[in-house]
C-alpha cells in the first residue's frame, strides 16, 4: 500500500504532466486558424478548456494536501490558511502560465 510521500510523489508527477499537456496545448491552439473551423469545434474547445482548467485546479489542490499530509507525519505543523492559499492561487510568469517551477517546489 502507497505512503502519503509516495502518494505526493506520484501526484506531483502526474500534475507536472498534465501542465505540459496545457502548454502543448495551448501552443497548438494558437496556431490554428480560427476562422475555418465550424462553431460546433470552437465550442468543444471551449468545453476543453473549462475541463483542463478545472483538472488543473483539482490536481493543485490534491498536491497541497498530500504535502500537508506528509508535513503532519513528519512532525511539522499543520499548513496554515495562507499556505493553503498560496497553492489556490499559483506564482504566474510573466507568459501568464503557472510556473512548472513553482509548482514542483510545492511538491517537497
Amino acid at each position: 500500500m502507497f505512503d502519503h510521500r509516495q502518494r505526493l510523489a506520484c501526484a506531483c508527477r502526474r500534475f507536472a504532466a498534465l501542465e505540459r499537456f496545457a502548454r502543448r496545448r495551448e501552443r497548438f491552439l494558437e496556431a490554428l486558424d480560427w476562422a475555418c473551423l465550424d462553431r460546433r469545434t470552437a465550442f468543444l474547445r471551449e468545453r476543453s478548456d473549462v475541463l483542463l482548467a478545472s483538472n488543473l485546479a483539482q490536481g493543485r489542490l490534491y498536491v497541497a494536501f498530500l504535502t500537508a499530509l506528509v508535513r503532519e507525519e513528519e512532525g511539522a505543523q499543520r499548513p496554515s490558511n495562507s499556505a493553503l492559499s498560496e497553492v489556490a492561487n499559483p506564482v504566474r510568469d510573466r507568459a501568464g502560465s503557472e510556473s512548472l517551477h513553482a509548482g514542483l517546489q510545492r511538491c517537497r
